[in-house]
């Protein structure tokens, strides 16, 4: 089973920027996770339980470059980072799995919570 990292895991980014985010999957001893047949997703949100303003999944924004080893890379374009005033944010990652047997799939958190630090850009994006 994952285990959730740190939850410092802070992103700084400038207000259009393009920010790739390199996500590793680990058990709690630091072992990768198989994401083979797994699904990775993330969110991004002002404060914790509020509505999101960002959501990538594998497919759409999110990448599984080593599933053996639970590598994965987070794409945050520029049409997602415009949209955000400075400011902080919160984020999450988590891995789905898909059920056995017709069950439902299975959750975990990877990063929960954790910060992200958002700065003017010098570009005026109206």
């Amino acid at each position: 089973m994952p285990y959730p990292a740190n939850r410092l895991n802070a992103i700084r980014l400038v207000q259009g920027q393009t920010k790739r985010v390199a996500v590793r999957v680990k058990t709690k001893e630091g072992r990768g996770v198989s994401l083979e047949g797994a699904r990775v997703l993330m969110t991004v949100r002002r404060t914790a339980g509020s509505a999101v303003l960002i959501a990538k999944t594998t497919g759409s924004g999110i990448a599984i470059t080593d599933p053996a080893r639970g590598e994965a890379v987070i794409t945050l374009d520029t049409t997602d980072t415009c949209q955000l005033e400075a400011g902080a944010y919160r984020y999450d990652v988590w891995v789905e799995f898909p059920g056995e047997g017709g069950a439902p799939p299975v959750r975990y958190p990877v990063v929960h919570y954790a910060e992200i630090h958002v700065e003017d850009s010098v570009t005026d994006f109206t």
